[in-house]
């Protein structure tokens, strides 16, 4: 039912001594969204809008008031859904570093990863004192600890078989309250490892 047709039964039931109408909008989200007319003697008529179609309202000056009736989600951009598990990947010599994230607890920031070997079976090293993340004002901070198949210190070594992933992390500490961005995070493995834009 159009809104020219509801305007018409209201003014039916409203009486022709009735001049005013008023219009009001159903202030809901939903895909077939109403428009009711209500006349100076309280009777309402209500039906459903649809996108394109066109609606009059004639106002209490005798004025109409015409135009295609759009919804207020159209057009607009699918919102993305964050992608899980994953910030970013880097593959240095047969070997993936996949970054799961940083998070900040406090003023240390600590930034998980996960290492896969796709060549043969090699030694890795990690190096807290040689990792650095540089923030949005250019000012450097240096790892303390790093962790590697669930051991914690400054350096730690392991031989990695191929095609298994093992857990990684570094701890940054005395990170300022205002700092929640590292432009660079440059990790010391055997070969250096670099990220970009990681939000803690």
């Amino acid at each position: 039912m159009t809104l020219i047709h509801l305007v018409q039964r209201a003014s039916i039931l409203a009486g022709m001594t009735f001049a005013s109408l008023s219009l009001h909008s159903i202030s809901v989200r939903a895909d077939n969204p109403q428009i009711c007319v209500i006349a100076n003697n309280s009777k309402t008529v209500c039906g459903t809008l649809k996108t394109g179609e066109r609606a009059c309202v004639t106002t209490d000056g005798s004025n109409s008031i015409c135009g295609k009736f759009k919804s207020a989600t159209e057009g607009q951009p699918e919102a993305k859904q964050p992608t899980q598990g994953t910030v970013a990947r880097k593959e240095v010599k047969n070997f993936v570093y996949t970054l799961k994230g940083c998070r900040k607890s406090g003023t240390n920031v600590k930034c998980e990863l996960t290492i896969t070997n796709n060549g043969g079976e090699n030694f890795i090293g990690f190096w807290a004192g040689m990792s650095t993340f540089v923030d949005n004002d250019g000012k450097s901070y240096k790892g303390s600890t790093v962790d590697l198949g669930g051991a914690s210190s400054s350096y730690q070594g392991d031989r990695m078989t191929p095609g298994i992933n093992y857990s990684a992390s570094i701890t940054f500490e005395n990170v300022p309250d205002r700092v929640v961005t590292a432009q660079l995070l440059n990790l010391k493995f055997s070969e250096s490892v670099q990220f970009r834009n990681v939000s803690f």
